[in-house]
């Protein structure tokens, strides 16, 4: 029997994995909850690929000179647990790549940007959105699927996917009876946490172009070939996702969005056809915690498992905010650092 290694609560077969010892053992970047957007340590090694869960849909994604932020949405008000870091502090990114602008994934972009000089990619309403909150036209990008971007060791592809869709009038009740559980079993949020949260739930936008126009995925390339794939809503396939399915199934890793249902069932049926179209080897499940008042802690044993129903070579991770996941993007070895 091959040895195993408990990781975060999830046991994976060891081979193909340096979770002791090891050069990505050695890293400080794989060591560290600094982020280096706050000015945390890079990778020494140039196959080196650090990622950290930053909450809803938040990633920080590093490769050598390369800061990119997936989504930024780190304001947080009760009862969603603090980050363990301020947003403010960030002053290194090479990029903000928005998946759509609600305001639990574009909030502080525009904050972020300004403090960094990163550019903010994104859909039609992203990019309406951040140039009416004070992003210079320079420094926003207008995507629309289709395009392609080069960075230091890193080409990015950008495809148009959907926001998950939910009945209106069901979706609004279940909202409401999470918001009275929440009354009846925990405490009433202050007044000052409900205009907070209202001020954050503000700094995004209702375009109901969001929809089908405004929910872009990326598709992150790096040298020698290793494949990053990010989509932060779970929403029906697109012809554009399955034209690139077609050329680069199975991606290496896949960072698929795995919320808004309430029920783990209703959110697996909307997270596995991603699954099924992109195969990930390894799945790193987003945007799957309490965010405000508005959406439960969904557990991801449930998407893991059928997950292993259909995708027994694919291996699940669920890493704690800040905590470093670090990959070499040669010899495919993971680490989870600490």
């Amino acid at each position: 029997m091959a040895p195993f290694a408990v990781v975060l609560g999830l046991v994976m077969p060891h081979t193909g994995y340096a979770q002791r010892g090891g050069a990505l053992a050695r890293e400080a970047a794989c060591n560290t909850l600094n982020l280096a957007s706050t000015g945390g340590p890079m990778p020494r090694d140039p196959n080196v690929l650090v990622l950290r869960y930053l909450g809803s849909a938040n990633h920080e994604l590093i490769y050598r000179d390369n800061v990119f932020l997936l989504d930024a949405h780190y304001d947080r008000a009760a009862p969603a647990r603090p980050l363990g870091f301020n947003f403010r502090d960030m002053k290194r990114a090479t990029a903000v790549f928005i998946g759509h602008a609600h305001s639990d994934h574009v909030s502080d972009a525009v904050a972020v940007a300004r403090q960094t000089g990163a550019r903010v990619f994104g859909g039609p309403p992203t990019y309406d959105f951040v140039i009416a909150n004070g992003l210079p036209m320079e420094r926003a990008v207008l995507v629309k699927g289709g395009d392609t971007f080069k960075f230091n060791g890193v080409t990015v592809q950008t495809v148009l996917a959907r926001h998950s869709e939910r009945p209106g009038l069901q979706f609004q009740k279940a909202g409401q009876a999470f918001r009275e559980i929440q009354a009846a079993l925990g405490r009433p949020p202050t007044e000052e946490e409900r205009k907070r949260q209202e001020a954050i739930g503000a700094r995004g936008s209702r375009d109901p172009k969001l929809e089908t126009e405004g929910t872009i995925a990326y598709l992150f390339t790096f040298d020698g070939g290793y494949r990053l794939y990010y989509q932060d809503s779970a929403g029906p396939i697109t012809d554009p996702q399955r034209e690139l399915a077609k050329s680069i199934a199975p991606v290496d890793t896949g960072l698929f969005a795995y919320q808004g249902f309430f029920l783990s069932r209703n959110q697996v049926d909307a997270t596995m056809p991603l699954v099924r179209l992109f195969e990930p080897r390894i799945l790193l499940p987003t945007h799957h915690d309490e965010s405000g008042g508005g959406f439960a802690d969904m557990a991801s044993e449930p998407l893991f498992m059928a997950v292993r129903d259909e995708f027994p070579e694919t291996r699940g991770i669920a890493s704690l905010y800040r905590t470093p996941v670090c990959i070499n993007i040669s010899s495919k070895e993971v680490y989870v650092g600490r």
